[in-house]
């Protein structure tokens, strides 16, 4: 993700990329030759000669680069998860109040052109779902092993169900979890219900020999499928139903219209990084913030101790 940041921010017309920095010398050294920029010696020469920093460090190393680059006045984009604890995500959100500074947490799912689609579709239908269905699976040789798979996969789908479900208040929650190949959870499953709401279900697995990113969302009138990685949705209505007389007999015929929703064709990272760079320019908020991130975290940590007390 480093090296993917580095490219679009190199070609961004409102910022320059001044410098990278890497703990492996050769790693950083091709990456500032790619994009034709320099190495700095440490991430303290680095936040010396920059205004805002991005940061793709393992999960478990955000809390202390966070804290470093706000603390010295800089304007920080830190990938998902914010941090692995909450109350170190608190220690952050003040910290950037304190200082006057950006702080925004890289949840890229919502800048995936797919969900705004599906925002709007849902939007436009004025419908309130009562089912939604998350599903986000990886083979264990593509997935990441520094955090399990809900702090690093399912977290997307949560910060996406808190944006649709924005404004509703979370009635119950329940996971599963399994470990599989390694020491942490592999395979997890869970429940959140909304009052008022819908009821959700996600699946966060990097056990899968089948790599999967859908939101399946029922509404009283549509079944809507979006698929975050073939950038697809299609909304199925049935919208005729009919009695048909024959030969004395009596047979039915339902048909269901699919609506094929257009998505434009546009890399999420690029909207990311394009949103990061104007809201450290204006001082306007971006579409992730840090308390979003920080819900999204509280969440994730609460159903990971449940499904770690179900391992016992």
């Amino acid at each position: 993700m480093g090296e993917r940041h580095a490219r679009v921010l190199s070609s961004q017309p409102d910022a320059q990329l001044v410098a990278v920095f890497d703990v492996n010398p050769d790693r950083a050294q091709a990456v500032a030759a790619r994009y034709r920029t320099k190495v700095a010696p440490s991430p303290e020469a680095l936040l010396a000669e920059v205004d805002a920093v991005s940061i793709a460090s393992p999960t478990p190393l955000h809390f202390a680069h966070v804290e470093q680059s706000l603390s010295v006045g800089k304007h920080v984009l830190v990938e998902k998860a914010i941090t692995e604890q909450v109350d170190q995500a608190e220690v952050l959100t003040a910290l950037a109040r304190r200082t006057g500074k950006l702080l925004m947490v890289g949840h890229i799912e919502r800048y995936n052109p797919v969900f705004s689609e599906l925002k709007r579709l849902i939007a436009d239908g004025k419908q309130c779902p009562f089912a939604i269905v998350f599903r986000r699976l990886s083979s264990f040789s593509t997935s990441s092993q520094a955090v399990d798979v809900v702090l690093d996969l399912m977290i997307h789908d949560i910060d996406l169900m808190l944006d649709l479900c924005r404004g509703l208040s979370i009635s119950h929650h329940d996971g599963l979890g399994r470990i599989v190949r390694t020491r942490e959870i592999d395979h997890s499953v869970a429940h959140v219900g909304f009052a008022g709401g819908p009821v959700v279900t996600l699946t966060a697995s990097r056990v899968t020999e089948h790599k999967v990113r859908s939101i399946e969302v029922t509404t009283p009138s549509a079944f809507i499928v979006a698929d975050l990685l073939r950038k697809e949705i299609q909304s199925y209505r049935n919208n005729t139903s009919s009695y048909q007389t024959a030969d004395g007999g009596v047979s039915y015929q339902q048909n269901t219209q699919i609506e094929q929703v257009q998505i434009p064709t546009i890399e999420p990272l690029l909207l990311e990084i394009q949103d990061f760079v104007r809201a450290a320019r204006t001082g306007q908020p971006p579409l992730v913030t840090a308390e979003d991130a920080t819900a999204a975290l509280r969440l994730t940590q609460s159903l990971r101790l449940q499904m770690l007390s179900g391992l016992s």
